[in-house]
């Protein structure tokens, strides 16, 4: 596994099962970003099933630049595959308290047992000069603000799966 995608899967999953996998590009997105991996979080609720079934977003947006030099402002989109589900409040704070490892355990047997798990990577395009809090009425990087869609579509940019789990959790 590559380092930044280590690093990329321990932003997703902090305290996570550690699972491994790999991202596949499935739109070129050179015009707007000159990383080459993109050529080719926050949770959005206490998941249901597990965290297969988690919605993740950005808080937080993130710049990239094309080969003209022209920057653009980002949010990063993973939506899973398998579709969201999520708890009510009063079921939530009943599982936590329950059992509060079901979610890692969930994600750990699905893999184990050869279930695909993958989730869909979209990014929210914002130009420079699109981001005037005062035409927007909002501040764009307020991280408890939410672009919204109809002005900044989702547009696709890969696919994040998870197909092993570690051998050895600790020395990874």
């Amino acid at each position: 596994m590559s380092a930044p995608f280590q690093k990329l899967m321990m932003a997703l999953f902090p305290g996570g099962s550690g699972a491994f996998g790999h991202f596949e590009t499935t739109n070129d997105m050179s015009s707007i970003c000159k990383a080459h991996f993109l050529r080719g979080s926050a949770i959005m609720g206490p998941p249901k099933v597990g965290e297969t079934n988690m919605a993740m977003v950005a808080i937080h947006s993130s710049g990239w630049v094309n080969q003209e030099g022209e920057y653009v402002y980002v949010k990063y989109h993973f939506l899973a595959d398998d579709g969201q589900r999520q708890f009510t409040r009063s079921e939530a704070v009943q599982m936590s308290g329950e059992d509060p490892d079901y979610s890692k355990r969930d994600l750990w047997s699905a893999i184990e047992n050869g279930e695909k798990i993958s989730w869909t990577a979209y990014v929210q395009v914002m130009k420079p000069e699109e981001a005037d809090a005062t035409k927007l009425k909002f501040d764009p990087f307020d991280v408890t603000k939410v672009w919204p869609r109809a002005l900044f579509p989702m547009h696709e940019l890969g696919k994040l799966i998870l197909d092993k789990n570690p051998e050895n959790f600790h020395g990874r």
